[in-house]
């Protein structure tokens, strides 16, 4: 209790030296706001979605039998922009469509069906789950602000440096009528290394503290409705408006939203499913209509920020004995939105392996290999073995992301500068 207090009393008195504003210089993370600061956001729905009723949308073709795949929509309820696809989950979406870019047939594994590896690994984009989620990944190499990832339910640092900041105590920030309260609220943090030097930083200059709150009042409205209901939808917003005061005031550059939703349908999936993914979808496309709302440098908060969206792997195209689906690892589908992404584009495909032609009995749902540098989609096994067709994987969309945010790879541990990016979904 005393070091507590004695560690306290010295915040305090470093706050009381610094109230005169030209003893000290305002850091890097405190200018003025500007165009260059670019951001980045990983949203994520876990428990593994179904990508039929989302992102990749199938129709039952020649040969298809009910038993190959279970679609529970017509053809006529796919919502198309362009080359973009929706299924009925993901209308929500259809306002930005111009803003967005759908990833598909990323490939994840082949044997390991876990909630926890794959999780881990379209979170970081490495296979042997050692490297940090891409929010710490991208505040390692490129710039962050005092407070780092700003999450709200979970964040893996792996062995990067980085402070975590939940959310909700940031915005715990809001009720702090002073800065010797702030004093107070910092105090009781875990003190570790990279954390107490960027608070100590912060605390040595009030500007951060002011613009944050400043920045607070701009989502007001959106920190309230999230505050006074407990579902998907106003747990979602609250954090994308904390977030978005972040990033505003330079407090952070990097955060984390997790939605809580339940997609593990191994059971009834029919509807259950389908409704709690409208779920997810309607999340997310109110946190582009929080950012988008923001004016920032020349344009939006949305267009300073990039945006991914992502759960483990996609659900398996039959309904099993409980009229469920299960884990399916082979394919997955990634929503990239932002900075540095080129709206209004698709890349990548899935296939249907039907149940007579499998080997195994059971009809597969699997990523097709392609061509990174046309888009081309391998449309025999020929084709796919050979080296002008490859398999989308994880690190490939970490190696765009990075590329997206014009980090240094050489400090990115899961996105190597040799690994390719996925090009034709970015800004030139």
């Amino acid at each position: 209790m005393k070091q507590i207090m004695n560690r306290r009393e010295l915040i305090k008195s470093i706050l009381l030296a610094s109230l005169a504003p030209s003893l000290h210089t305002l850091p890097a993370w405190a200018t003025p706001l500007n165009n260059k600061r670019r951001f980045f956001v990983m949203i994520r729905a876990a428990n593994g979605w179904d990508v039929t009723l989302g992102l990749d949308p199938k129709v039952r073709g020649a040969g298809f039998e009910y038993s190959d795949m279970f679609i529970e929509y017509a053809p006529s309820e796919i919502l198309k922009s362009g080359t973009l696809s929706f299924g009925p989950s993901a209308a929500a979406l259809m306002p930005y469509a111009s803003d967005l870019a759908v990833v598909n047939g990323v490939f994840m594994s082949d044997a390991n069906v876990s909630h926890p590896a794959n999780l881990d690994y379209i979170s970081t984009g490495d296979p042997e789950g050692r490297a940090a989620d891409l929010p710490v990944e991208v505040s390692h190499a490129g710039n962050n602000g005092p407070f780092g990832v700003v999450f709200n339910q979970s964040l893996k640092r792996a062995n990067r440096d980085i402070m975590p900041t939940r959310a909700d105590n940031l915005l715990n920030l809001r009720s702090a009528a002073d800065l010797t309260a702030f004093a107070d609220y910092v105090s009781k943090l875990p003190d570790t290394g990279e954390m107490h030097r960027s608070q100590m930083a912060l605390l040595k200059n009030s500007a951060i503290q002011k613009d944050l709150l400043k920045s607070f009042d701009l989502v007001k409205d959106e920190i309230t409705a999230g505050t006074s209901g407990s579902d998907t939808l106003s747990q979602t917003r609250k954090t994308a408006a904390v977030l978005a005061a972040s990033f505003m005031s330079g407090a952070a550059m990097q955060g984390m939203i997790d939605i809580a939703v339940f997609l593990d349908t191994h059971a009834q999936h029919e509807k259950i499913h389908l409704q709690n993914q409208k779920q997810v979808w309607d999340s997310v496309a109110h946190v582009f209509k929080i950012f988008k709302s923001l004016p920032y440098g020349t344009g939006s908060l949305f267009d300073a920020t990039t945006f991914m969206v992502v759960s483990e792997f996609a659900r398996t195209p039959a309904l099993n004995a409980s009229a469920g689906k299960d884990h399916n690892p082979l394919t997955n589908s990634v929503l990239l939105a932002g900075n540095g992404i080129l709206g209004g584009t698709s890349l990548g495909a899935s296939q249907l392996v039907l149940r007579k032609e499998s080997g195994t009995g059971e009809p597969r749902h699997c990523a097709s290999a392609m061509n990174f540098s046309t888009g081309q989609i391998a449309k025999t096994r020929a084709e796919a073995a050979s080296d002008a067709f490859q398999f989308i994987f994880p690190e490939h969309v970490a190696a765009t992301v990075a590329t997206a945010l014009n980090l240094d790879r050489t400090r990115f541990s899961s996105a190597p500068a040799s690994l390719p990016a996925l090009d034709l979904i970015l800004k030139k």
